[in-house]
């Protein structure tokens, strides 16, 4: 095989190794997320504030406590998507003030189907609450994927802070980073062969 074929090849599949796969940035409005949380109000909305992908972002406002919102049943995309990685990522923008009425905040995954039923996460993940936009990475390798079979699939999330005045986040690019193994073998096949291309000469 040409070295440069070879070469470019192994580019690709590290390239896709590290390429973000967007599972919502809610440019189309609120994409089937909706309050699920019970006794405490989250009022969700589009805003462009907070957008880091693309023009517009998820706003929600609540007067601190635990609440959960969700994603209605979902495609079989987003199911693929989710079982190429092991982790998402998620941007949060935090306005100016928001310590003034909380000095903590954290967020929570859980999953749920029609074949593994409810899991989530052991430990939430903080949120800063100094003002600008953060990277959170919710970890998902200890719940089970969703089946490409199911017949349903939600995706829940959960603020939590405390309890005052109203206060709002901002949440956009909602993504994975896939690491599927057919990439690896195929990146690490090609820098074998350069290897050894490298020793014969």
């Amino acid at each position: 095989m040409n070295r440069r074929l070879v070469l470019a090849t192994t580019l690709m599949g590290l390239s896709a190794l590290g390429s973000a796969q967007v599972l919502y940035s809610w440019e189309t409005g609120l994409e089937g997320w909706a309050d699920n949380s019970g006794d405490v109000v989250l009022n969700l909305a589009q805003s462009t504030t907070g957008a880091t992908e693309g023009t517009q972002a998820l706003s929600i406002t609540w007067q601190g406590g635990f609440g959960w919102f969700n994603t209605g049943q979902t495609a079989g995309l987003v199911e693929q998507t989710l079982n190429g990685a092991t982790q998402f990522e998620l941007d949060v923008t935090v306005p100016d003030g928001f310590s003034g009425v909380s000095s903590w905040a954290n967020m929570l995954l859980a999953f749920n189907d029609g074949t593994h039923g409810w899991r989530q996460l052991g430990a939430s993940v903080n949120v800063p609450t100094t003002a600008g936009t953060h990277r959170l990475v919710f970890d998902y390798s200890g719940l089970a994927a969703p089946p490409a079979s199911n017949p349903w699939f939600q995706i829940h999330l959960a603020v939590n802070s405390a309890n005052g005045a109203d206060r709002t986040l901002y949440l956009d690019n909602m993504h994975v980073v896939p690491e599927p193994a057919s990439m690896i073998a195929l990146a690490l096949g090609g820098l074998g062969v350069i290897a050894r291309r490298r020793r014969k000469v």
